[in-house]
């Protein structure tokens, strides 16, 4: 009797260690699987990241390049003929469609290179212009006033309206305008200003000018001295920062990311001690997403790319993954797509692209709405 009670006993704890041991092991297995889990989610997390802020910079790359020809198309209207008229100019800006297509653009213009000794008659020439205006343009007159060698006047100014008080001003008068004038000159290249306050505006102004060069039509341009001697007037385009990055990326996919796009000076090697903002998402766009606090280095990406001898840098901080809590694996809301193909010669926002996702029908629901779906750019969607 007294062995059965004995063996009975000793079976007892066995089941009871071997009960112990299964919940142990079910725990640890428990914690693996939610460890892989997390850094399954944390990996794919990361990988999202690169990939939207790659295309945010490929898109804002893009349009650049969209910028970039429409001015260049003004400058070669000078390479067979430098007298351009105020209609041919005029009915090129709207053939191009620019303020409907490229809405950053605060002005096009054309500034003529004018010396002290011709001022007086160049003046009353654009004053009794009368082509747009039956009116002509009586108070016309070269700005800031001041007697200088060399002048170099608005001329042509599109839109006209929005711009009016600038017609006349002279472009290499401030520092600033000059330095982005002669560079133009002496490289032949599209050059681009340090951020700067327009003239045009008071409200939402800062932007960068960019800068193309127009010589006497077959004159020989192949080196610094030849291109100053040609130099006859330039081509202007007054960019307005913030209407720029908007067309980048659509308002509600900045909810959950930080965007700041600075300029950090001339060249790749560019000190970005001497960094001047452009733009901030936070500022410019409704409910954008700001962090605060200290940063975690796989939170915050960074990019670059070169116009016109500047280097622009863009800084992305995101919303913290905080993978070992989440309770499913994040993933995109289907719906989204991201374009990254090759552009559309001629539209600014389209491209032929190479998409991910789904698209969905008119008035169908997208998974996951009204869930927080991470960050993706509509890259080749249209306004």
């Amino acid at each position: 009797m007294l062995i059965d009670i004995r063996k009975t006993e000793e079976e007892s704890q066995w089941l009871h260690r071997c009960a112990w041991a299964v919940l142990a092991i079910g725990l640890l297995l428990s914690g693996v699987a939610w460890w892989r889990a997390s850094d399954r989610i944390q990996k794919g997390a990361d990988a999202a990241f690169a990939q939207q802020t790659g295309d945010v910079t490929e898109h804002l790359t893009q349009l650049r390049d969209h910028y970039l020809d429409v001015l260049r198309s003004f400058q070669a209207m000078y390479l067979v003929d430098n007298k351009v008229s105020r209609t041919n100019f005029h009915q090129h800006f709207l053939n191009l469609s620019v303020s409907a297509d490229y809405p950053a653009f605060m002005a096009i213009q054309y500034a003529q290179a004018v010396t002290h000794a011709d001022r007086a008659a160049f003046e009353a020439a654009i004053r009794a212009d009368r082509s747009m205006d039956a009116q002509g343009y009586p108070g016309y007159e070269i700005l800031p006033p001041g007697q200088r060698a060399q002048y170099l006047p608005v001329v042509y100014n599109e839109p006209m309206t929005p711009n009016h008080k600038v017609l006349g001003y002279d472009m290499a008068f401030e520092a600033k305008r000059r330095a982005v004038m002669e560079r133009a000159r002496d490289s032949g290249l599209a050059q681009v200003s340090p951020p700067l306050r327009m003239l045009q505006d008071q409200g939402d102004n800062l932007g960068v000018l960019v800068r193309l060069p127009v010589y006497k039509p077959g004159a020989r341009v192949n080196d610094t001295a030849s291109r100053r001697d040609a130099f006859v007037g330039l081509i202007s385009g007054v960019i307005r920062a913030s209407t720029l990055m908007k067309q980048v990326a659509s308002s509600k996919d900045w909810h959950h990311l930080h965007w700041v796009v600075s300029d950090i000076g001339p060249g790749p090697d560019a000190a970005q001690a001497d960094a001047q903002q452009l733009f901030d998402s936070a500022q410019h766009m409704n409910q954008g997403y700001r962090r605060t606090g200290k940063i975690d280095p796989t939170d915050q990406r960074s990019t670059q790319i070169e116009w016109g001898g500047r280097q622009w840098q863009m800084s992305f901080v995101r919303e913290p993954v905080r993978a070992m809590t989440h309770g499913l694996p994040a993933r995109p809301a289907a719906g989204r797509h991201l374009c990254v193909g090759r552009p559309v010669v001629g539209h600014p926002q389209c491209c032929q692209p190479t998409c991910t996702g789904r698209h969905h029908g008119a008035g169908a629901q997208p998974e996951g709405a009204g869930q927080r779906a991470p960050f993706a750019l509509l890259a080749g969607q249209h306004r």
